[in-house]
């Protein structure tokens, strides 16, 4: 659960246009979420390659795309979240 805190809170401080910050976002939410790239890539729509040139920084979108997709993995962090919050609960 620190995990998903920490990424959320990287991603509420992301600058789009920050390369580097796009890339270690990706590469976290990959790493915190137990996801293989092919699961990040559906979740975000774009092609499975997409996340690996990504995570090398072979390719990165720009700034605005930038924004989008960690708007959508902050939507994503949020309900991985609360439903591990409702489980401890329980």
């Amino acid at each position: 659960m620190d995990h998903i805190i920490t990424l959320l809170e990287r991603c509420r401080m992301f600058a789009p246009g920050d390369d580097d910050a796009f890339r270690q976002i990706i590469i976290a939410t990959v790493t915190t979420c137990a996801l293989f790239q092919r699961e990040l890539a559906a979740f975000l729509k774009v092609a499975p390659p997409t996340i690996s040139r990504w995570m090398s920084g072979q390719q990165i979108p720009q700034a605005r795309v930038q924004a989008a997709f960690v708007r959508t993995i902050v939507r994503r962090l949020k309900r991985i979240s609360k439903a591990t919050q409702i489980k401890s609960a329980a």
